[in-house]
């Protein structure tokens, strides 16, 4: 019995001297702790990262992210971001907004595909506008005769296995494009609506011709909110001031939406009783900032018209392969005459350029918007497209090829 109570009196001393040891062993611990991570912290590995606003995230959902590098900002060292216009930037562009691929019979996905295409850092976007000719699947395709978004052959045929919604793509613009956990969510977005075909012609029947493009107008209500109307710098609306929107400095049009078209929208103007008026919220002439017009006659791309040439147009679309063909004093004409107007470049809708046929384009040429697809083709493919733009959302035209105030 006398064994056992000094045994239990020696684990019960042992307990306490062991009890004595915890404070030195916590404080090592601390002392570790100090030693490891105050270090890691300054070299910024435990560091919070904040988001970078103005650097490229990820193209869509299934492409790796771009290759990480310096913010836009850092690169804009042949302009001054006070003075950079819209004539003098070549944005990423994309050349089916709301598509989310694979071309040519992918799938139209306007939620995922245009917040993909935004995130990605891209700004510039194109809605190809079409109709249905007649009834086709209403789950997947719009009713006929509607405004809605279609890949077709150059042939006409039907490609993609749905139509997209025009105001889904809007209201997708307006919920992401400004959204501050999108990247470069203070810069200005520049949609094009580049129709490609009518359901009648303004001259055959001028109000079909009005009521259809009128759709398209009320499809973009989402964006009244950021679209670039009457401002300090005067009205934009109906193209009244494209030539001043080329040179306004992008500051000045921060969350906004510049909205161009390949459209005549003239007719809304008219106060002729035989033509329907529309309030402007219904006025696709109201809503556009600036026309889009054929740069030759050896070109057709949907309604795109020439323009007078007693006024030179403020935009125009080419055909990227006739171009591209240029001899070298051709090129050299060309890029002297792109200096005073803003240029879209059009290749095959089903494909992308290769990264030397862009590089000639904004490079050479001078070219603003080479519009591509960022869905289909393999991530490399798409970096080294991308890494034409240096990763920029808006890359500063060459200095030679700068309209220069």
């Amino acid at each position: 019995m006398a064994g056992a109570q000094q045994a239990a009196t020696d684990v019960q001393e042992g307990a306490k001297s062991a009890m004595s040891y915890i404070p030195y062993i916590l404080g090592g611990i601390v002392v570790l702790a100090i030693v490891i991570l105050v270090p890691l912290y300054f070299l910024g590995y435990l560091t919070p990262k904040k988001a970078n606003v103005n650097a490229p995230a990820t193209i869509g959902q299934n492409i790796a992210p771009f290759k990480s590098g310096p913010s836009v900002e850092a690169f804009q060292t042949t302009i001054d971001s006070a003075d950079e216009t819209l004539i003098n930037v070549q944005p990423l562009s994309i050349k089916d907004v709301g598509f989310q691929g694979p071309y040519p019979n992918g799938v139209f996905d306007p939620d995922a595909a245009t917040a993909g295409a935004l995130k990605a850092g891209f700004r510039f976007l194109t809605l190809q506008i079409d109709f249905m000719d007649s009834d086709k699947d209403s789950t997947r395709f719009a009713a006929p005769m509607v405004p809605t978004l279609l890949i077709r052959s150059p042939s006409g045929a039907l490609l993609s296995t749905n139509s997209g919604s025009i105001a889904a793509v809007a209201k997708a613009i307006a919920n992401a494009g400004f959204n501050p956990s999108t990247p470069n969510s203070t810069r200005p977005i520049v949609l094009y609506l580049h129709i490609n075909r009518t359901p009648v012609s303004a001259v055959s029947d001028p109000n079909g011709y009005l009521a259809f493009l009128s759709k398209i107008a009320k499809d973009l209500a989402p964006l009244a909110p950021y679209h670039v109307g009457l401002t300090p710098m005067g009205n934009f609306t109906r193209q009244k001031m494209e030539g001043a929107l080329l040179t306004t400095p992008l500051k000045s049009l921060e969350g906004q939406v510049i909205i161009m078209s390949n459209a005549d929208t003239t007719l809304f103007r008219s106060k002729s009783s035989s033509i329907q008026q529309y309030n402007p919220s219904e006025d696709l002439d109201f809503w556009v900032n600036m026309r889009v017009f054929l740069d030759s006659e050896e070109d057709v791309y949907g309604i795109t018209q020439l323009a007078d040439p007693s006024s030179p147009p403020s935009a125009v679309i080419v055909n990227m392969d006739r171009i591209l063909a240029f001899s070298e004093s051709k090129q050299s004409a060309f890029a002297a005459k792109s200096k005073q107007r803003y240029v879209i470049a059009m290749g095959s809708r089903t494909s992308n350029p290769t990264p030397e046929t862009i590089d000639l384009l904004i490079n050479t040429l001078g070219v603003n918007s080479v519009p591509v697809d960022i869905f289909t083709e393999t991530t490399d493919s798409i970096l080294a497209i991308t890494d034409q733009y240096a990763n920029k959302a808006f890359r500063p035209k060459p200095l030679s090829l700068q309209n220069i105030v």
